[in-house]
């Protein structure tokens, strides 16, 4: 049911122009896309502010992490984070996860002011992807992770109940298929363009 109203969202609000919706990344790009700013390196001349940022993100636990005390070695991280691939889906996760929390909401397991609270609170960080300010954790793995990182930042407790229930397996799968489906929206109107042109 919750893939199905994702599917049904995307049909929706097909995307504007020719052109994908959410972050584009160039071949090649390193692990920190441009309009993505690291904390840490935000850090060196953002004040003691963001100094502060930093350091408790560093020691924060992922979410697989929570029987182990130590951190993990910078190397692992960087050959297990995937964020600055998968980022471009970041307006479908957010999507999904609008879904989900509705269906949360139907299960009795968050409250009505709760489910008020996670969607303006999932509205806000897509706007920081859209305007290009959001800002990546050191320990943001994917987009998932960081999504709803960003999401208990904004709005405290009542995020962390979004991944009730809840597996990144799921959200891999159900974010892959609506960023598919919109990119072949996006192919499909390039292609109509190129057959007018050709025919002309």
């Amino acid at each position: 049911p919750i893939m199905r109203a994702c599917v049904k969202a995307v049909r929706a609000s097909p995307p504007k122009g020719s052109s994908s919706s959410g972050p584009k990344l160039a071949a090649g790009q390193p692990a920190r896309a441009h309009h993505v700013r690291s904390r840490r390196d935000a850090a060196s001349g953002a004040g003691p502010v963001a100094a502060r940022a930093a350091a408790e993100d560093t020691k924060a636990n992922k979410l697989w992490g929570g029987r182990f005390t130590g951190e993990t070695d910078p190397l692992m991280h960087k050959y297990n984070q995937s964020l600055s691939y998968d980022q471009r889906m970041w307006r479908e996760d957010i999507d999904g996860s609008v879904v989900y929390a509705g269906a949360l909401f139907k299960s009795g397991i968050i409250t009505a002011d709760e489910l008020e609270s996670i969607t303006k609170g999932l509205e806000a960080v897509g706007k920081e992807w859209e305007s290009g300010t959001f800002e990546a954790a050191p320990n943001d793995e994917d987009i998932h992770t960081a999504n709803e990182r960003r999401l208990v930042e904004l709005i405290g407790d009542a995020g962390k109940k979004l991944h009730t229930g809840r597996s990144r397996n799921d959200q891999v799968a159900t974010d892959g298929r609506l960023w598919t489906m919109r990119q072949l929206q996006v192919l499909r109107q390039d292609l109509r363009t190129f057959l007018r042109i050709a025919g002309e």
